[in-house]
């Protein structure tokens, strides 16, 4: 049968093993739009589109095969929290800053200003030096009106 050979099966070479479970869509359109927010916010035609959905599904696919669970992979990608080897999950989106304390008095003197100070300020003030004004120059017409008005008044 074998003529004392090793028996081997030629298993063709770009596919992998898939493994026996299901990538749930939620997961994977999480996926897909993290690698579109990745790439830049990218418009894409509808077979990149589709492309883009497959790579996510099999970017995740992956990731079940190096052993991460489905919860854990759902809470890397929902909550964005990360567990390390320590067994200490981290959250990577909400760092807490440390609070920050200041020392101040208890009350915080100012200046008393007064404001009727600052109206006075604002207020034009009219030079004081002598302003000359000419007399208005009347036209003939108003020369005229005028002596009209002048003689009917005297009447």
């Amino acid at each position: 049968k074998d003529d004392n050979k090793n028996f081997y099966v030629k298993v063709p070479l770009g596919e992998k093993p898939v493994s026996s479970v299901e990538v749930p869509e939620e997961l994977v359109q999480i996926q897909s739009y993290l690698r579109w927010e990745r790439n830049g916010k990218q418009t894409y035609s509808l077979e990149q589109e589709k492309k883009e959905f497959e790579e996510a599904r099999k970017e995740l696919q992956r990731e079940l095969e190096k052993g991460t669970s489905l919860d854990d992979l759902r809470k890397k990608m929902t909550k964005g929290e990360i567990q390390t080897t320590d067994g200490v999950t981290q959250n990577k989106d909400k760092k807490q800053p440390a609070k920050k304390v200041y020392s101040t008095p208890e009350r915080i003197n100012r200046k008393k200003r007064d404001i009727m100070q600052f109206l006075k300020k604002l207020t034009p003030v009219a030079s004081k030096g002598t302003v000359s004004m000419k007399p208005k120059t009347l036209s003939s017409l108003q020369i005229f009106s005028k002596a009209i008005e002048e003689q009917t008044d005297a009447d």
